[in-house]
């Protein structure tokens, strides 16, 4: 007999959460991840949702599978998907499990778990900085000169229309009303939306040599555009190495919104150079891969509407633990003033905001 299963990598902070197995089922008092079979006519994420509120009593966001397995017990063979979720509010309560705790990488040996979980819990460990750390969050001795040094070099000229500079190079995300610079070594764009592809200000900011970042699904229109530009597609989840300039990444979707669909394939950006690491999060809300950005500096929306509003982006901003937030996508097309108001309110003390909109 064989099973469907998923489970979720649910992190908080640090710590990944598990759950003990109730001692009178199989595998009883063994630790596991949250989740469960997927029934007839469910997609994995719908089973996961449904798992979670079954045994957590809370509502998941479920973000891109994490890894998949199969494994043969005795008397079952499962194939087991995990996702990787977050919990958005609420505090997971203990309905059927005979336990539940929150871990690090560190502390897995001392915890006896299901087989079938065990390569997941090797592959954790070897991921983790040292082998020992979380994975997604890659904690490192900020320089915060650096970090200040790379936050102002950083513009944002209207919505998120976005300007940086360093390590000798001048990139745009989105350019939308800039001047005509022609400066641009690189020129990144998230989605296809009218106030975030604009070929007007590509051609305004692009030079000979320029090349212009799109998603896939955006190619054919992208070269039609911007012919002078040269073209690179990328999918979320890439990393490339342009010059002095590494880049990865990210989905960028909405959880419940309309507006843009994890299926179209848009993305945002993280940018390390001179040591530091700068988020642009694209229109997206705080999904578990966005969530999940290791980063110095992040550029989150908090306009409402079609993404975060203020204070979602400000508990995003918690999630990512970034040493500076810069608030886009507001006072233009969605959101005024007041919504950076209500952000910085909304803001952990430690976390620096610095405003480049003015109004």
């Amino acid at each position: 007999m064989t099973a469907e299963v998923v489970a979720a990598l649910i992190w908080r902070g640090e710590r990944f959460l598990i759950c003990q197995r109730p001692a009178h089922k199989a595998r009883g008092l063994l630790w596991e991840f949250v989740g469960g079979k997927i029934e007839p006519g469910e997609s994995g994420p719908e089973a996961l949702r449904r798992e979670c509120r079954e045994e957590l009593g809370v509502d998941v966001d479920v973000g891109a599978p994490f890894c998949a397995l199969t494994h043969a017990y005795p008397d079952l063979t499962v194939r087991l998907t995990l996702y990787r979720a977050s919990i958005p509010r609420g505090e997971p309560q203990r309905l059927e499990h005979a336990a539940l705790a929150w871990i690090t990488p560190r502390e897995i040996p001392h915890y006896e778990f299901c087989p079938a979980d065990r390569e997941i819990l090797a592959r954790l460990r070897a991921q983790a900085p040292g082998g020992e750390g979380e994975p997604h969050v890659q904690r490192k001795e900020r320089n915060m000169d650096s970090v200040h040094e790379m936050a102002d070099r950083i513009a944002v000229n209207i919505q998120s229309s976005i300007r940086l500079a360093a390590a000798g190079l001048v990139w745009y995300v989105d350019p939308l009303g800039e001047p005509g610079d022609s400066d641009a070594d690189y020129i990144f764009i998230t989605h296809d939306h009218h106030d975030h592809f604009s070929p007007e200000a590509i051609a305004r900011v692009s030079r000979a040599g320029t090349t212009l970042v799109v998603p896939r699904r955006m190619a054919a229109e992208a070269a039609v555009a911007a012919p002078g530009c040269r073209l690179c597609a990328v999918e979320p989840e890439e990393r490339l190495t342009l010059g002095a300039l590494t880049v990865e990444t990210v989905p960028a979707y909405n959880l419940t919104k309309r507006f843009h669909p994890r299926a179209s394939g848009w993305v945002g950006y993280v940018f390390e150079a001179d040591g530091v690491r700068v988020y642009v999060s694209g229109d997206s809300d705080a999904t578990p891969e966005a969530r999940a950005v290791a980063c110095d500096v992040a550029l989150l929306p908090i306009g409402g509407t079609y993404t975060t509003d203020a204070r979602e982006a400000a508990g995003w901003a918690a999630a990512l633990r970034a040493a500076i937030v810069i608030p886009t996508h507001y006072g233009s097309f969605v959101g005024g003033a007041r919504d950076a108001d209500v952000f910085a309110a909304a803001l952990p003390e430690d976390i620096e905001l610095v405003r480049k909109l003015t109004f």
